[in-house]
């Protein structure tokens, strides 16, 4: 094919066409040679699955595309993916949206959601009080509140909580 300077070429839809392009000179010199012209606008196919994350110690947790991406594809090659919001905390407790954005080799994107459910199964942890042996006075009362002689619970600490209140009741 013959062409001039200027000229463009139509394709279709994620065609690749290789086309000869072919140069003469004032001499009636030429030279060829081949441009492949690949076209694609043809977004990826974003797929999510929804997942179930722990908080850890700190109280945090996060995520990656990974985690929430469900085998999506494209025509030509997927170049990069990502999700947003990738971290969370114990606010974030519960069930979250996150998106899911893919994006081809060709810039073309597409995205998806998927429910992060973010769920605090560390236990609080405390001192309990030491063992006590209670005595009824001389007439018959006991000292059992929780400050008298049975203790109390110290050192209370819990990943997400910061005003614990630990209680105690007879077994």
């Amino acid at each position: 094919m013959n062409t001039t300077a200027g000229k463009s070429v139509k394709a279709s839809p994620a065609a690749t066409t290789t086309y000869v392009v072919t140069g003469t000179d004032l001499y009636l010199c030429t030279g060829t040679a081949a441009v492949t012209v690949t076209v694609d606008n043809i977004p990826p196919v974003a797929n999510c699955k929804n997942v179930t994350i722990y908080l850890n110690s700190a109280g945090t947790a996060g995520i990656t595309t990974a985690d929430v991406n469900n085998n999506s594809t494209d025509n030509c090659g997927i170049a990069s993916m990502t999700v947003v919001p990738d971290a969370f905390t114990c606010a974030n407790s519960g069930t979250n949206t996150v998106v899911l954005t893919v994006t081809d080799v060709h810039g073309n994107v597409a995205s998806c959601s998927a429910v992060v459910t973010v769920l605090d199964t560390i236990k609080p942890t405390f001192t309990r009080p030491p063992n006590a042996t209670l005595y009824k006075d001389a007439l018959c009362a006991v000292d059992d509140t929780p400050s008298g002689p049975a203790g109390d619970v110290t050192d209370e600490h819990d990943n997400c909580s910061t005003n614990l209140q630990a209680t105690h009741t007879d077994v």
